[in-house]
Order: C-alpha cells, then sequence, then structure tokens
C-alpha cells in the first residue's frame, strides 16, 4: 500500500515515513478552511447588525 504520485500523500510519505498520518492532518486542514469561511460571513453580518 504506497500513495498514488501526484496526491499530497505522497509528501507524508517521504517525510514521516508513513502516508496514513496525512488522512487526519488533512481532514482537519479542509474542515478548517471550509468552515473559516462561513464563520467570516457571520461575523461580518453580525457586525452590520450592530
Amino acid at each position: 500500500m504506497y500513495p498514488i504520485a501526484g496526491t499530497p500523500l505522497v509528501w507524508f510519505e517521504e517525510h514521516m515515513g508513513n502516508h496514513f498520518w496525512g488522512f487526519p492532518i488533512l481532514i482537519t486542514a479542509i474542515v478548517a478552511v471550509m468552515y473559516s469561511g462561513l464563520y467570516l460571513y457571520r461575523k461580518i453580518a453580525n457586525k452590520r447588525l450592530t
């Protein structure tokens, strides 16, 4: 089981010795990026109402 060439998991395989560390790290990063837009939108919307 090796990571597919051209994916971010290759970096984890090369630097950490195991590409399975990449899954929780990448999932956390993706969720953070997804929700940061919603957080900023709500923060700006609340600021306009006050």
